[in-house]
């Protein structure tokens, strides 16, 4: 079966890039029902250890703080992904069409790894890709929306919700995702959008060849499965879904790896055009700061604010 985990970073704040990121897996059907977390266990941990090759995967909220900085998430990500080399080449990787290059600060050039060890990553990377081929565990699809603050107030001023934008990018991921070979069962799981139950409208959307049967609604789980498909498809919503499911902790990873890294290019611009800025994460305790410190330059360049800030 097709295991398939969805999870964003970045939609709190005012600045920067929202991202959101889907990871597919295939599972032989004897290891279905099997937590990810185990049947990878000699590649893969959920505690902190130093100079330790499995990979920390969890919450990307536990492996990452501004304050022990981007090491963990940054050496857990790269060896996911197999991946070393320029940032522009990841996103061009991950987000085909990305709008980035509509973006003043976003060059692309910072390079990968930041502070984790290329050789570590590399050894952790051939550990990860050999036990899950050893478990029948393939990686077939990693895909992110990046979503920057132009096309973000766009979207709320046409819709008047800043859910749409959840909506729009998980919407996308999916449909990514439906032609996946073998065309085996795919069961596809994120974190509740803004803490509502309901998804029927969401996913009829996607699904419009077919029909939405809604199975389970609450605030613990919102169950769907859908009908009229050349095989069985299930979209699963929940709170906390990236501390509960391995493919929806490796998508939070990749969304938080992916929005630190393009922030750090996001800042360092910044500090060019404004010398002496103190750096910001972009959310709203910080953001006003930021913004009062930047707005002499943006009115010099004739920038309307929307190419900034978000509208909500």
């Amino acid at each position: 079966m097709w295991k398939i985990g969805i999870d964003e970073a970045g939609y709190g704040p005012n600045l920067g890039p929202f991202v959101m990121t889907a990871v597919a897996c295939r599972v032989p059907d004897e290891h279905a029902d099997e937590c990810l977390w185990k049947l990878l266990k000699k590649a893969v941990r959920r505690k902190r250890k130093a100079e330790c090759p499995k990979l920390f995967i969890d919450d990307s909220k536990e492996v990452y703080s501004s304050s022990r900085g981007l090491r963990d998430l940054e050496c857990s990500v790269l060896a996911f992904l197999q991946w070393t080399g320029q940032l522009g080449e990841l996103v061009d990787r991950v987000c085909p069409g990305h709008e980035l290059h509509g973006e003043h600060w976003f060059a692309g050039d910072l390079p990968l790894p930041c502070e984790g060890d290329a050789e570590a990553i590399r050894e952790s990377a051939e550990l990860f890709a050999r036990i899950s081929a050893d478990c029948g565990v393939e990686w077939r699809l990693i895909r992110s929306e990046i979503v920057c603050p132009p096309a973000f107030n766009v979207l709320i001023e046409r819709t008047n919700s800043k859910g749409a934008v959840l909506g729009q990018s998980y919407s996308r991921l999916v449909t990514a995702c439906l032609d996946l070979e073998p065309k085996e069962s795919i069961q596809v799981v994120a974190d509740k959008h803004g803490g509502r139950n309901q998804y029927v409208q969401l996913l009829q959307e996607i699904f419009g060849d077919g029909w939405v049967m809604p199975r389970e609604e609450g605030m613990e789980l919102s169950r769907y499965e859908m009908k009229g498909y050349n095989r069985p498809i299930e979209a699963r919503f929940m709170p906390k879904a990236d501390g509960e499911h391995f493919v929806v902790a490796v998508a939070s990873m990749v969304s938080k790896y992916l929005r630190e890294t393009l922030m750090a290019e996001f800042n360092r611009w910044w500090q060019t055009e404004v010398p002496g800025i103190t750096p910001t994460a972009g959310y709203p305790s910080d953001a006003l700061r930021f913004l009062a410190d930047i707005r002499g330059a943006v009115e010099r360049r004739g920038w309307a604010m929307e190419k900034i800030w978000r509208s909500r």
